[in-house]
């Protein structure tokens, strides 16, 4: 059976690379619903608790601030010690960002910045 053109210009897309959604639903797919205000508070709330977890592996770190931004939230992390560079802990909050994945929160990005 022949294609429609829509058809053809929407395989021509997806071939190139720039897949431009066509429905509101189609980004529904993966990556779920955009994220609520509410849904960002609890994140932040699991990671602010895995960062007191972290304490017994002495990782001591602690949530400054965060910001959803469109369908991704952002948490920044700085050291509660001084003198603490980034690259120090940034294993660690790579691994925290792996397990939010695992569960399901795709696009939670945690942030290392210095503290001032």
């Amino acid at each position: 059976m022949p294609m429609l053109g829509s058809e053809v210009a929407s395989d021509a897309r997806r071939a190139a690379g720039r897949f431009v959604s066509e429905s509101p639903f189609d980004r529904l797919g993966s990556r779920g619903m955009p994220m609520t205000r509410q849904q960002a508070t609890d994140v932040v709330k699991e990671v602010r608790q895995r960062l007191a977890d972290a304490e017994r592996k002495r990782v001591f770190l602690k949530v400054t601030g965060e910001r959803l931004d469109d369908d991704s939230l952002y948490v920044v992390v700085v050291p509660l010690r001084p003198g603490v560079r980034a690259s120090e802990y940034a294993n660690y909050i790579s691994e925290v960002e792996r397990e939010l994945r695992a569960a399901g929160k795709a696009n939670v990005l945690l942030v290392p910045a210095l503290n001032d």
